[in-house]
């Protein structure tokens, strides 16, 4: 026997799906973290752990690195605390980094005792990194861009490095790897590949950076011609070679990282090599005084 289905009339499970119309309400509430509602007031927002990075480490442990978000992102120092492998699912036996004690060790208690790794100055400045055990170099190394107006003498804004033999350190100072200012021989930075409104003047030398004749730099604005700016880096592990250290070789190492841009959105592979300590030169001690060669 055939069957036969009524056919709905037209629109009726469109505005099933639909259901009826919400009437307006009150606002939401505000969102919750941690249990309180969210502050904006940077001393009020104490959440150590909001941009991480996880990595197997010494002891048997999960280490997790963390910044600050909210009113704090892009001006947050770096804190660190670990997890026993087997509790990674619990959480239970969480330990912090307390850098103030004395000496510095990892702790019991809520990530609001862990203390900062380093500080950038004159002010933190971190929001999104990267972390990794380099195995050529055995050094973990953190990658992080960092804003910092003015920007310290010694090295300029852009993207950071440093380097430490322990996932708590000692950390290195900063080296910039990649500097944002524009660079015609390479085709890199502002106006290459992120777009400068091009403010940078002998009053205001902290504007964005006026731009070499001929770049790119107008194909790459949207329709507001809005800023662009740099953010994370993350590593591509998988692709990182290098050399051992030896009696004769000096260790070096080619890391790959993703940088992140804005205005317009996009994603860059780089490519940074990192040379080691150099090979200690052992001098021969001259051959024994012998008969007359003595005299």
């Amino acid at each position: 026997m055939k069957s036969s289905r009524r056919r709905a009339p037209r629109g009726a499970a469109e505005r099933w799906r639909r259901g009826p119309r919400a009437e307006p309400g009150p606002p939401p509430a505000p969102a919750r973290r941690y249990g309180p509602a969210c502050q904006t007031a940077p001393a009020d927002d104490t959440a150590r752990f909001v941009n991480v990075q996880l990595l197997n480490g010494p002891g048997g442990y999960v280490y997790v690195w963390g910044t600050e978000g909210g009113a704090n992102n892009d001006e947050s120092p770096v804190y660190l605390e670990r997890i026993p492998v087997k509790r990674l699912d619990s959480g239970h036996g969480t330990q912090v980094w307390d850098a103030k004690a004395k000496p510095a060790h990892f702790v019991n208690g809520p990530q609001q005792l862990a203390t900062p790794l380093f500080t950038d100055h004159p002010a933190p400045c971190m929001a999104q990194f990267g972390i990794e055990h380099n195995p050529y170099l055995n050094e973990w190394i953190m990658l992080y861009h960092c804003k910092e107006d003015p920007a310290p003498a010694h090295h300029p804004n852009g993207i950071l490095m440093r380097t430490a033999p322990h996932p708590w350190g000692p950390w290195s100072g900063p080296t910039t790897i990649f500097n944002p200012a524009p660079d015609r021989r390479a085709g890199s930075g502002y106006c290459y590949f992120i777009y400068s409104t091009q403010t940078a003047s002998s009053s205001k030398p902290t504007g964005s950076p006026i731009c070499p004749s001929g770049s790119p730099n107008a194909s790459l604005a949207d329709s507001q011609n809005h800023l662009g700016s740099y953010y994370g880096a993350y590593f591509v592990t998988n692709w990182v070679t290098g050399n051992r250290h030896s009696s004769t070789t000096r260790a070096s190492s080619t890391i790959y990282w993703v940088l992140d841009t804005f205005d317009p959105y996009g994603q860059l592979i780089m490519r940074t090599t990192i040379l080691g300590p150099p090979v200690a030169i052992v001098k021969k001690p001259p051959p024994p005084c012998r008969g007359t060669k003595c005299m």
